[in-house]
């Protein structure tokens, strides 16, 4: 009988055991995927990747930092990139994550106006759709 009462004690054991590896795995899986972009991904996109964009008031200027694979390596990235500004004199610092492919990585308020008629909601490519933002 003692036999038994260990046999039967064992197999919960690993029994709860699997349940929780199961579960860590599903919230693994889970932490780590995208989001559903909001449009269909557009001819050519392997090209695109997930950036960081930060605007700062001053000085006037839009950077952007990547690329990364994934949204979740943008959003733990960015610290390092923000404080990196700060430590220059930056202020009114902005921050989101985008999809997509700048043109430039450094946009100052004099190319901002000069390129005025085509900027659009990712900040630096004309004939370009927005799939999805961060921030």
């Amino acid at each position: 009988m003692p036999f038994l009462q260990t046999y039967v004690a064992i197999a919960i054991v690993v029994a709860i055991s699997l349940v929780i590896v199961v579960l860590v795995k599903a919230v693994a899986k889970a932490w780590n995927s995208e989001p559903a972009l909001a449009t269909a991904t557009p001819a050519g996109s392997s090209e695109l990747a997930w950036w960081i964009e930060v605007i700062t008031s001053q000085p006037r200027c839009t950077y952007y930092f990547g690329p990364f694979e994934r949204a979740k390596e943008a959003e733990m990235a960015q610290a390092g990139y923000i404080e990196d500004l700060e430590q220059e004199g930056a202020q009114g610092i902005t921050v989101k994550i985008k999809w997509g492919q700048p043109e430039e990585l450094t946009l100052t308020e004099q190319q901002e106006r000069q390129k005025n008629g085509k900027r659009n909601d990712f900040g630096l490519l004309s004939n370009f759709g927005l799939l999805s933002t961060k921030g």
